[in-house]
């Protein structure tokens, strides 16, 4: 589903939003972070579901790396589990983005036959990996990033922010207007 499509525009945003609002104004706040969650979710693999288990999977690998370095951050451990959460996101945008590339390289090089995958890329991967690069560098050098598991993981996938300014400006200026209507 593209930002720019009918469905997105006219059908997903508007049964998002109601149900988020609805559980919002009956003080159901976790209830309406797990639906946009879900929600989240759902439009980076609705596309391909294949990809589910792999978001699902990033989200739980990353908040256990938070959650080491918050309770390390003072010993070398906590450092150590930044270098090697550094390390394991950079494979992982490594192994999505190039591995074709590095199949197809050897394969010319050494006149080998290894099958080049040619899948499609998951939704916003370089944006996601980079984020949370710099969110868990943060965290570790300042003690004042202190997030819950909801809130974490709705800060990861949360599809929203991913808006592109230029081609959803009248998009988000109409949201953000719904938004201060209540």
């Amino acid at each position: 589903m593209s930002f720019s499509s009918i469905e997105y525009i006219f059908i997903f945003i508007p049964i998002v939003l109601v149900v988020y609002f609805t559980l919002n104004r009956f003080r159901l706040i976790c209830a309406g972070k797990i639906w946009l969650i879900a929600a989240s979710i759902y439009f980076y693999t609705c596309f391909n579901l294949k990809y589910t288990p792999y978001y699902l999977g990033f989200i739980l690998l990353n908040y256990g790396f938070y959650t080491l370095i918050q309770k390390n951050r003072e010993n070398k451990i906590g450092k150590r589990t930044l270098i090697t959460a550094i390390i394991i996101n950079l494979c992982i945008l490594l192994g999505f983005k190039y591995c074709d590339f590095f199949v197809y390289s050897i394969n010319t090089v050494f006149k080998t036959g290894f099958p080049v995958i040619q899948y499609i890329l998951p939704l916003a991967i370089g944006f996601q990996v980079l984020q949370i690069v710099a969110f868990l560098t943060d965290s570790y050098k300042n003690e004042k990033i202190k997030y819950g598991f909801w809130d974490f993981v709705l800060f990861m996938i949360y599809f929203f922010k991913y808006l592109n300014r230029k081609n959803n400006f009248l998009l988000k200026k109409f949201i953000l207007s719904l938004l201060k209507l209540n």
